[in-house]
């Protein structure tokens, strides 16, 4: 038996949904109760759609900090994945690789020592200050960008990720 949170009575567990993400697997209300909501608000997904357009940037920080609230969960998932998938993991790393080497490939002694000098920034910093930090390109590869020294700087790892491959100016001078 379980408590229908909408209609207020217990039934059955064959007459609730299935939902991975409750303790129990089940959903909060029984079929009926969803059902009935369905019809009610038709255009549910087109107003979740929109909100989550208007609000990009909290919808964002929520998956990261989802992301980080579960990372074991998440690290188990991606390992079961890979040891089922040994194929697509060569094939990505592969073209990995080969970006990274496209990446450096033309750069003068300069750039790659201030890239080299980056890399130990951000294992200072992530030691420092127990707050993950990465290499970030302020003119995302994607777009044109290179490794040069001019086009790298070290920020923290939310945004980064937050950035993706947006172009955006630099991190510390949109941080006040």
């Amino acid at each position: 038996m379980k408590y229908c949170t909408k209609c207020k009575l217990d039934k059955p567990l064959s007459q609730f949904g299935k939902c991975k993400s409750k303790k129990d697997g089940h959903q909060q209300y029984c079929n009926a109760c969803k059902l009935k909501y369905q019809q009610k608000n038709p255009n549910r997904k087109a107003s979740v759609t929109k909100y989550r357009e208007a609000n990009k940037d909290i919808c964002i920080f929520r998956s990261i900090l989802s992301q980080q609230k579960n990372r074991a969960h998440y690290n188990m998932k991606a390992a079961e994945w890979q040891k089922a998938n040994p194929e697509k993991v060569k094939a990505t790393r592969a073209r990995y690789d080969k970006k990274r080497q496209i990446q450096h490939r033309g750069l003068d002694a300069f750039s790659r020592f201030v890239f080299e000098e980056a890399k130990e920034l951000v294992k200072l910093r992530n030691e420092l200050t127990g707050v993950k930090w990465n290499i970030d390109h302020v003119i995302p590869i994607s777009k044109g960008g290179t490794s040069e020294y001019t086009n790298i700087q070290v920020v923290p790892e939310v945004y980064n990720r937050h950035k993706a491959t947006k172009l955006v100016q630099r991190y510390f001078l949109t941080t006040k």
